[in-house]
């Protein structure tokens, strides 16, 4: 049995972007293969109308307003991801700063905060994950539960690493 007392901080919140940016990490490069090759393509293009000495066109000047808006709407995207998004979801559930007490077994997870109890055993939890310094542990999509090193009371986290491991089987990732 391990127990954790968390009152969740940043750190917390930036150990889920990045897990949940480890499962999109796939479509981010390629997403940023076709946008080099279409930045590359652009520029190819603007060369060519200059040391030909051709006038840009429409269709130039739209491919490049094109490009320029996704390059804008990737880095954007990209920031919005990282930061906003887990300082929103924080400060919507009010759970920065929260303290919940975790009791986590062979039956399950069991999270108490603000006289609430909330119970999952292991065949209704979706996933789990170690990375860095904090485990995450997806009881579904949206139901998260992030518990940091520090924060484990009793017990150790490489026995909580190797609960998750025995329970969850390949459900369970170390990063």
């Amino acid at each position: 049995m391990v127990k954790a007392h968390v009152s969740y901080t940043q750190a917390h919140f930036d150990a889920l972007v990045l897990s949940v940016r480890r499962r999109s990490r796939k479509s981010d490069i390629m997403y940023g293969i076709i946008m080099l090759l279409s930045v590359i393509v652009c520029a190819a293009s603007a060369v060519r109308a200059v040391v030909h000495n051709i006038p840009l066109t429409l269709k130039m000047r739209v491919a490049f307003f094109v490009i320029a808006v996704c390059v804008v709407l990737y880095i954007g995207g990209g920031l919005y991801i990282r930061i906003i998004i887990p300082r929103r979801a924080a400060k919507k559930q009010g759970r920065l700063g929260s303290v919940i007490l975790f009791t986590i077994d062979g039956g399950g997870v069991k999270a108490e905060s603000s006289g609430e109890i909330y119970c999952f055993d292991w065949k209704h939890t979706l996933r789990a994950e170690h990375s860095g310094a904090f485990f995450v542990i997806y009881r579904t999509e949206k139901t998260v539960f992030m518990i940091g090193d520090a924060d484990i009371t009793e017990g150790t986290p490489d026995g909580l690493e190797q609960l998750l491991r025995e329970n969850l089987g390949e459900r369970f990732k170390k990063y």
